[in-house]
Formats: structure tokens, sequence, C-alpha cells
């Protein structure tokens, strides 16, 4: 769902110098339009394995200065990255993206600048990923053996449709993840930054199959709502036991 969205969504905005390209895994390599298969295991143990056999690809296939790597929960206003990369991007030694801290410094997998010789660098040292991290802190452990350091890229986060009257127009990158069933409030989210965005450049949102509409709405969408009650129910459940359960041992402890 979520690929098919940003297919309907950020990724059919023409930028004349970004290409986007999709990856998955697969038996051997092969490309149809923007699709394009590895010859990797399509799972998550394998993702890192994945970007860089992608890597790998448009190094031998592909003119570029500058990658944004991304994940299929995040919406990217694709004009606005350009305008990034313009401003602050550098032909060499450039790693950025939203900062985190531990187990090193790294820049989040949901969306991250490497300039082309950093890929370079990736693909041939790929021998040193360890299996043992999560593929954005292991591309960041590479990248320190060799003296690159992430720099921060902004982000703007979202979990709940309603938030998106704070869009901040000066962003390029959008989180849109949530904990919906089979994600589908995320989808609802690139649709509305989508359709905001759009309204301000005067540009019309193509309207979606009306057999799509009517399965979200009358299917796909009050299973997500139920699915979401139920969650909540679980977790404010699991609160209430840990605080009784809190409150017993203090019990415990002022009787001893």
């Amino acid at each position: 769902m979520l690929i098919r969205t940003i297919k309907e969504t950020w990724a059919s905005v023409p930028v004349s110098d970004v290409e986007t390209l999709f990856y998955y895994g697969g038996a051997d390599f092969a490309r149809e339009g923007a699709d394009l298969v590895v010859p990797v295991a399509d799972d998550l143990l394998h993702v890192g394995r994945k970007t860089i056999a992608c890597f790998e690809y448009v190094l031998e296939h592909c003119t570029f200065d500058v990658i944004f790597r991304t994940n299929t929960s995040t919406y990217i206003d694709l004009p606005e990255l350009s305008d990034f990369v313009a401003g602050r991007a550098r032909s060499s030694r450039f790693y950025a993206g939203v900062l985190g801290t531990r187990p090193l410094p790294f820049a989040s997998g949901s969306g991250y600048f490497l300039s082309r010789d950093l890929v370079e660098l990736l693909v041939r040292e790929q021998a040193r990923l360890s299996p043992d991290l999560v593929d954005d802190v292991a591309v960041a452990a590479v990248l320190a053996e060799f003296d690159v350091t992430p720099e921060p890229a902004p982000r703007q986060d979202f979990d709940r449709v309603r938030d998106l009257r704070d869009l901040d127009r000066s962003q390029f990158q959008f989180r849109c993840r949530t904990q919906s069933w089979h994600r589908l409030e995320d989808a609802r989210i690139m649709r509305g930054i989508h359709r905001i965005l759009c309204d301000e450049c005067g540009n019309a949102v193509p309207r979606r199959p009306f057999a799509s509409r009517v399965v979200e709405s009358v299917a796909l969408r009050p299973v997500s709502v139920t699915h979401g009650i139920l969650r909540r129910g679980h977790t404010l459940l699991f609160q209430a036991r840990r605080r009784a359960a809190a409150r017993r041992r203090t019990s415990s402890a002022r009787r001893a």
C-alpha cells in the first residue's frame, strides 16, 4: 500500500534533476521503470544489504552527485529536496540526516544523504557492515572508520492526520509513521500532505479510482480504527498493571 501511495503522490512530481528508484529484494538484478530488483533476500534482516546492492547498481548505471536514501514511511517534497541539495550538499564527504546518538552518531534511515564518494566507499567496504547493527547504524559505523560523521538535516514527523494543520512548508522530509493496521494511517497522512502541497502550488490532485476509495472507506478504514482502539486499550491496561505492581512493591518495602 505505501509504495503505491508514494508512486501516486510525491514520486509522481517531476523534478528535472531528481530520479526516484524503488528497490526490492529478489533473485537477480532486474529493472523495470522506477522499480529495481536486487539479488538480496527481501526481509528486514537484509535491509542494509539491499541498500548496498542498490548503491552498486546506481554507481554503474546512473549519473548522480548525491543520493538521498529514504523509506516507505516518509513523504518527500522533491522540489524542496532539490533546493536543499543545491544549497547545502557538498560533492564529497557529505553524510546528513536526522541524527541519532546510540550506540554511535548516525543519520536516521528514514532519510539520509550520501555524496557519491561515500556511496563508492560503502560499496567498496561493504564487508565491514556489521550484521549485528540496524542498517542505518551499520552504515554510520563504516563511515566512522573513515572519519566521516553525520551532519543534521531537517524532518517533520506526523502520527495523526489532524496534525497536518501544522505542516511546515519549508521542510522537504515528512515522517509518516503510525502503528495503524497495515500502515493505513501512514498512507492517509501522505495523501493529506500531498493535497496540501498541491493546493498551494495550484496543481490538481488526480482522483483515485472509485473502487480503491470505496474499499478504503468501507472496509479498511473501520478495521484500522478498531485496531487503533484495541492497541490503545492494550497499552493503557499494560501501564495500569505496571503502576499497580510498583505500588505493591512500595507497600511491601514499607512493611519490611
